[in-house]
């Protein structure tokens, strides 16, 4: 089937497919994260901190919460294209607010991994059993 054939199908096939790379992505990367929050919870050292929430998880341009929040701020506009064509605009702001808030989760959750002070492992153990909490 080429785009000419039925784009509205196309589009709206794209869009489950992305929304479905997300969903897939948040699921590998909570189970992830679990795993450094059992190692951290055994070995709380700030080298061990440092790699897995600073480095591994909340790096500004390559971590698993940029990964996120890229995959999840492409969806509104095809999330937009296909509701136009399946539906009239009514609620169509409040369900692009539901993208926008998704959004925001993963730049708070990367704020907050920031807030903390490097080498402070207590408190380091403390954001990790706070993040653990979040996520389930």
């Amino acid at each position: 089937m080429t785009l000419k054939e039925d784009p509205a199908t196309l589009r709206s096939l794209l869009l489950s497919a992305r929304m479905f790379d997300y969903l897939a992505m948040k699921n590998l990367y909570a189970a992830e994260w679990s795993k450094y929050f059992r190692q951290l919870k055994e070995n709380p050292s700030p080298d061990l901190v440092s790699v897995y929430l600073e480095i591994e998880m909340a790096t500004q341009e390559h971590s698993m919460l940029a990964d996120l929040m890229d995959t999840i701020s492409g969806l509104p506009e095809i999330y937009r294209e296909a509701w136009l064509t399946e539906s009239a605009s009514y609620r169509l702001g409040t369900a692009l607010a539901r993208w926008d808030a998704g959004c925001r989760y993963w730049l708070e959750m990367q704020a907050r991994i920031h807030e903390r002070e490097p080498g402070e492992s207590r408190q380091s153990t403390f954001l990790c059993c706070s993040l653990e909490r979040r996520l389930r």
